[in-house]
């Protein structure tokens, strides 16, 4: 579903923000946090709370974040990924403590250890350890952490603290053989992960080249890239719309249907299948009584839906206005 209609008052976007304080977060917060009360444990799966909010909502509003990073962990990783988080960032406040220096006293500790003053090093150290400290704290109350830049800039300054070490070590240690392997199974792992990101960007991209293809008249090569955005990104059901558009364009509707169906059993919550198999009964195949099947359905995952709602309620109208087309004229006495 593309953009919905909102029956609630947005806050302002752009200039006008300055000069309100009006948010949404909230709501998207208690969505969150009652998409978790289904399975707290485990949660609803990673990035589920688009889809999860809308068995929670109250309005027509879309969302695709919860606008908190806590907010979203609970929702898509549950406990479990609430306890994996906290776990690294007490890792990493121990790590930034003791390249700072800035760890409490110990009282039990005699003597006491002086210390290190505070050259331009040590307030460099602090400084991006601040930095990092800022970032979590914003990415707390909003989707910060889905900003490349900001989030890229938070991690290597909070990598350089935690790897630093003590400041008051005397000397750097030497490299050693399991020190350099070390360091290349993390160049390794970094490699691996950002091919893994470039993955859906790659499908997100070849599925833009296919709508081009239909736009321009040609179906059959905007198959060819839906065939590899599928592949690139087997989990996104967008190139299957993408299919979808270009099989209804190629006048096989049926097969267009089935590939929606396809997509609907593998996102259960998710009614944009469902609106689609519908427009297409309803606009490509003339059919109102499947369309209105087919709406009810996506009615039931999202029942504030304006859209949903107006394809429900078109089908209804059709299927009414041909049944009484066909019925028999009352006999006359």
């Amino acid at each position: 579903v593309d953009e919905l209609t909102s029956d609630s008052a947005a806050p302002p976007t752009g200039g006008g923000r300055l000069g309100s304080v009006a948010s949404e977060r909230f709501g998207y917060w208690n969505e969150a946090f009652d998409a978790f009360g289904e399975r707290p444990l485990a949660g609803l799966g990673a990035g589920s709370f688009e889809l999860a909010r809308l068995a929670h909502r109250n309005d027509g509003g879309t969302a695709r974040r919860a606008h908190g990073f806590v907010a979203q962990t609970v929702s898509d990783l549950g406990l479990a990924g609430a306890i994996a988080a906290l776990t690294l960032l007490a890792a990493w406040l121990a790590a930034a403590t003791r390249a700072t220096a800035l760890q409490p006293r110990r009282w039990w500790q005699a003597p006491a250890r002086a210390r290190p003053r505070w050259d331009s090093e040590r307030a460099a150290l602090v400084a991006l350890a601040l930095a990092a400290v800022v970032y979590g704290v914003q990415s707390a109350l909003d989707w910060t952490w889905f900003v490349p830049g900001l989030t890229v800039s938070a991690l290597v300054a909070a990598g350089f603290v935690a790897g630093r070490g003590p400041s008051t070590a005397a000397r750097r240690p030497r490299a050693s053989a399991p020190r350099l392997l070390a360091c290349a199974g993390v160049v390794l792992i970094a490699v691996f992960c950002g091919w893994a990101i470039w993955q859906p960007v790659a499908a997100d991209r070849a599925t833009a080249r296919a709508y081009d293809l239909i736009g321009a008249g040609k179906p059959l090569a905007a198959l060819r890239e839906t065939t590899r955005a599928r592949d690139l990104n087997p989990y996104s059901p967008q190139p299957r719309y993408a299919t979808a558009v270009a099989l209804a364009d190629l006048d096989r509707e049926q097969t267009a249907i089935a590939v929606l169906r396809a997509t609907a059993a593998d996102r259960p919550r998710d009614p944009a299948p469902w609106l689609r198999i519908a427009t297409i009964e309803l606009d490509r195949r003339d059919a109102p009584a499947p369309a209105l099947a087919a709406a009810e359905q996506a009615l039931r995952r999202d029942p504030h839906s304006a859209r949903i709602v107006a394809t429900r309620d078109r089908a209804a109208q059709l299927l009414a206005a041909r049944q009484a087309a066909s019925a028999p004229a009352p006999s006359s006495p």
